[in-house]
């Protein structure tokens, strides 16, 4: 008796394929890009006073128009207190030692380190190094001192330029942080010296001046972190427009693309391809992409067009992927990829309706069409086999019930479209011996 052959499945195949393809990431509106016109018009201030930093800075943080209202008569009562020490206190640095004593006395309670709002500070004294040393920078203007931000890696304080020279670091996060390094005596009831406070200096190798526009956008910095840990990529990109309005370095380049990034990318995950794209056209149009922006685009660019191979007939995702290729963008490689998938799945549909015929000259044409493609002679001896393996068997079929007139007509069909076929020559000549003996094996 013959033995029957079983047609081999194309999915493992065309499944693998699919996974070499573009990996899978809020909403899209490309209004995120344009920043909030308050700071477009204060960024307009070429050396912004203390008004406009303090305005920047509620912006930044968020604030609400009820609180911004408390906080602003705060900040008005610390400020005016301030600009009396300029008269009261004439030496510089006894001013500035003076500017802290009052900052921590008067405003701030708690430290927390995730809490850079300028109105917190002001209202229930919640604080951390940028909050404080902003309210210092506010402070020391409107005491008449010459002071400018430090930012390091992960902190943030100021410096005090004093009238005889000397350079004086201002720890704000800390009630004694005027002139870390130096002894600090302190009084009894009786003006006695009862003992002395000592806060280190601190060893910052990565110290970088900044100004009071560079100093208040780090609220923003620091907000844009902190969404980004909940997850909400629109309100961080926002957080960071905004500061890159008001501050357009170099520096807030980077950190506004790589927000753009992140937000993209979630984009991206959740395979909202064509989101993805017109987002980041939006960006194009207005900043220039970075390198990690250009890698980004390109595999948007390959994942919208996998999914439009996906789910167009054969002809239009062909179109498609040559469009791409005339581009530039698209890899030989990838475009071999894409092709393969864009005929694997008819093909594939054919043979899983056991369409063996069809299947085979369906791979015939991609062959034809693309015959430097490997991916696609796999499929195409593969779905011979199958073919030649359902031939093989229907002949069997009527060969083992010895209906040798039906088993001929099987194999001269199947020799007129193969002729090559050695499987159904080998067939056609058991067929024959089988005649010359009568039927008998």
């Amino acid at each position: 008796m013959l033995r029957v052959f079983k047609s081999r499945c194309l999915a493992g195949l065309l499944f693998a394929l699919m996974l070499c393809g573009v990996p899978a990431g809020a909403q899209s509106g490309t209004t995120l890009l344009d920043p909030d016109p308050r700071i477009v018009q204060l960024s307009q201030q070429q050396n912004p006073g203390i008004a406009e930093l303090a305005d920047a800075a509620f912006i930044f943080s968020g604030t609400s128009a009820a609180r911004r209202e408390t906080a602003i008569v705060a900040l008005d009562q610390l400020l005016q207190k301030a600009a009396m020490l300029s008269a009261a206190v004439p030496s510089q640095y006894e001013r500035g030692e003076a500017l802290m004593t009052l900052l921590h006395e008067e405003v701030l309670r708690t430290y927390h380190e995730q809490t850079s709002t300028l109105d917190a500070a002001l209202i229930e004294g919640r604080y951390n190094c940028v909050s404080s040393s902003i309210l210092f920078f506010l402070m020391a203007r409107a005491a008449g001192l010459e002071v400018a931000g430090i930012v390091t890696t992960d902190h943030s304080f100021c410096l005090v330029t004093l009238d005889t020279g000397l350079v004086v670091d201002a720890e704000t996060t800390n009630p004694y942080g005027w002139d870390p390094g130096t002894r600090k005596d302190f009084e009894d009831s009786k003006n006695q010296t009862a003992g002395f406070r000592y806060v280190p200096p601190g060893n910052y190798l990565a110290r970088k001046p900044a100004d009071g526009r560079a100093l208040v956008a780090l609220i923003a910095q620091n907000m844009a972190t902190l969404q980004e840990r909940r997850q909400q990529w629109d309100a961080a990109l926002q957080s960071i427009v905004n500061a890159y309005a008001w501050l357009p370095s170099s520096d807030m380049y980077k950190v506004l693309a790589a927000r753009m990034h992140n937000y993209t990318g979630n984009l991206v995950n959740k395979k909202l391809w064509h989101e993805a794209f017109d987002f980041m056209a939006a960006f194009a149009s207005r900043h220039q992409l970075d390198q990690n922006l250009e890698a980004l685009r390109s595999l948007i660019l390959q994942g919208r067009l996998h999914d439009h191979v996906l789910q167009s007939p054969v002809p239009e995702a062909i179109s498609a992927i040559k469009l791409a290729e005339q581009d530039g963008w698209l890899t030989a490689n990838d475009r071999d990829e894409l092709v393969t998938y864009a005929y694997g799945k008819v093909i594939e549909s054919a043979s899983r309706s056991k369409q063996w015929l069809e299947a085979w000259q369906l791979a015939r044409e991609a062959v034809a069409d693309w015959p430097l493609n490997l991916q696609l002679q796999a499929i195409l001896d593969q779905a011979r086999g199958n073919w030649t393996y359902s031939v093989h068997n229907e002949f069997a079929l009527h060969y083992n019930a010895r209906r040798f007139d039906q088993a001929r007509v099987v194999l001269e069909a199947a020799a007129a479209i193969d002729p090559e076929n050695s499987l159904i020559r080998e067939d056609m000549e058991l067929l024959r011996k089988a005649g010359s003996t009568g039927g008998k094996p």
